[in-house]
């Protein structure tokens, strides 16, 4: 299932089409069609590119399976790269594309793996929704600013 709405939707359709892969592309879902899709998920999977240098912090769908407990594959690169760190969730490089397929089928064929993956999962729902991650910044932002001596005068 592909959920979301943007510029890449119909190149990605095509190219599911012309690799032969069966996807749903949903479209723009409420929360209550995403708590529903998270809930009947078996992996969750967000691979992220470097492109010039930029590369993606922490997409909130990331947080979302988190908080649902699903298990995540994700690619290190920013902010991701510190959960997969913290949390032990699977993580691979950017831009490998065999190393993503090689996480999926191995997700999907070592039920020891997946097991693990499972339990790390698990463990992290209900870690992640907007009040606990929201609390978390304004206790960082409050503290950095206790350290900053601000000019007199």
């Amino acid at each position: 299932l592909v959920a979301g709405e943007g510029p890449e939707k119909a190149k990605l359709m095509r190219l599911a089409r012309t690799a032969g892969i069966t996807a749903q592309f949903l479209g723009y879902v409420t929360a209550a069609q995403r708590e529903s899709i998270m809930r009947h998920a078996d992996l969750f999977v967000q691979p992220s590119r470097v492109i010039h240098s930029r590369q993606e912090g922490c997409p909130v769908a990331v947080l979302e399976a988190l908080d649902a407990g699903v298990p995540a594959l994700i690619s290190a690169t920013g902010g991701m790269r510190e959960i997969a760190e913290k949390t032990g969730l699977m993580s691979i490089k950017p831009d490998q594309i065999s190393a993503l397929r090689n996480a999926i089928t191995r997700y999907l064929s070592d039920a020891d793996f997946r097991q693990v993956q499972q339990s790390i999962a698990q463990q992290q729902q209900n870690r992640w929704g907007w009040p606990i991650v929201i609390a978390s910044h304004e206790t960082a932002l409050l503290a950095s600013y206790s350290r900053v001596e601000l000019p007199r005068g």
